[in-house]
């Protein structure tokens, strides 16, 4: 479990960036990526030019949340139930992965995953530990429960939300940006969660846009 730990995780992306022989490097994460791009920020401002987090409070925001509002913590209500040892892993696997999809298609935009889309993801989730390591990830944030050294992130840092999100409250978006001294909120009120899948060029736009600035109409 140590190595699911965020702050082993975001070592893990200043290796990479070490393997790369670079100095920096633009840093984008939706759900847990956003976590580990938070924490990088605020403990390795050093090696992040800039940093986009989709979809994912910052950590103080978040663990505020929790502690002051019922409303985020029934939408957490999984994690909770990812702490059962196995027991998240079977049910999820059950009936070809019958719960896993249904709780992917309800919770976005109807057509967002297709049938093709399906079958990719079953396959991802049933190789050996694959799901087991997803599930870690919850495991390891409850276990260890991490506080950041400071709440304030220098990077220069964009917010992508999708406003319909079913796990997230929307607030936390707004807040999390009132933690940066220079942040961005871009909000799409169509999307859900699931952003990246539903409005894939309006956020990769958005990410190239941040990270390296054009003037109007420059980009191709």
């Amino acid at each position: 479990m140590r190595d699911y730990r965020i702050g082993e995780l975001a070592r893990d992306v200043v290796g990479l960036i070490d393997a790369y022989g670079r100095e920096t490097a633009a840093v984008a994460g939706h759900d847990w990526g956003a976590a580990v791009g938070w924490w990088l920020a605020i403990h390795h401002a050093d090696r992040i030019s800039d940093f986009v987090a989709v979809n994912l409070p910052h950590p103080t925001v978040f663990e505020r949340t929790l502690r002051r509002s019922w409303d985020q913590r029934l939408k957490s209500w999984y994690v909770l139930a990812f702490q059962i040892p196995r027991l998240p892993e079977t049910v999820a696997s059950a009936g070809n992965w019958r719960l896993a999809v249904r709780g992917l298609r309800e919770t976005s935009r109807p057509g967002t995953f297709d049938d093709e889309d399906v079958r990719r993801y079953r396959r991802a989730w049933s190789r050996d530990g694959a799901f087991e390591a997803m599930v870690n990830w919850y495991r390891a944030i409850v276990r260890e429960r991490p506080t950041p050294a400071t709440p304030t992130v220098d990077v220069p840092t964009l917010v992508i939300w999708g406003a319909k999100d079913r796990f997230l409250a929307k607030r936390m978006a707004g807040d999390s940006v009132e933690h940066c001294t220079d942040g961005r909120l871009l909000t799409l009120d169509a999307a859900t969660h699931w952003v990246v899948h539903e409005e894939p060029h309006r956020v990769a736009e958005a990410i190239a846009d941040h990270a390296d600035p054009l003037p109007p109409g420059a980009r191709k």
